[in-house]
């Protein structure tokens, strides 16, 4: 497996939680942050069953979650993600994985691909989230992958 794979959903993981920490700390959340941290984790889940890894249905993109249901989603996407990255060789990484879109299109992709586009996916989310906290007034937390990365024990000079 991918080293750097590992790292990106390993952020994905630590990030998803770092907003959920947050968005815990300041007691009342937005209707629309609240909406767009359940897109970023159903949006996980609709991935991971589109790739065969999480058994059931996956909600709409869109589905209003509150924040208890916020954090158990990220916990069991968090898990299958790790899961499936741990116990995938280089040659399944560019296993093809045949998909149907929100839409109802039809696409294919590599799975690499697909756990890429994940991990951005959520990174980019994580930013509206955090320029929503800042025009509130607020002052958002750092999600970036080098906090990640400096938050276990990355080097310093």
């Amino acid at each position: 497996m991918s080293e750097g794979l590992v790292g990106l959903i390993e952020h994905l993981v630590w990030a998803d939680k770092a907003v959920i920490d947050f968005v815990k700390s300041q007691g009342n959340a937005s209707a629309r942050v609240m909406e767009i941290l359940a897109h970023v984790l159903v949006a996980e889940r609709v991935w991971l069953k589109r790739i065969d890894e999480y058994p059931g249905n996956a909600p709409s993109v869109w589905s209003k979650l509150s924040l208890a249901e916020c954090e158990a989603l990220a916990a069991e996407n968090a898990d299958a993600l790790r899961s499936l990255v741990l116990h995938i060789d280089g040659e399944g990484l560019h296993k093809t994985v045949e998909y149907v879109n929100s839409r109802g299109e039809k696409f294919e992709n590599t799975l690499e691909d697909i756990l890429l586009h994940v991990c951005m996916h959520g990174s980019y989310h994580r930013g509206q989230i955090a320029a929503m906290v800042r025009v509130g007034g607020g002052v958002p937390i750092n999600t970036d992958y080098i906090a990640y990365r400096r938050s276990q024990g990355g080097s310093k000079r």
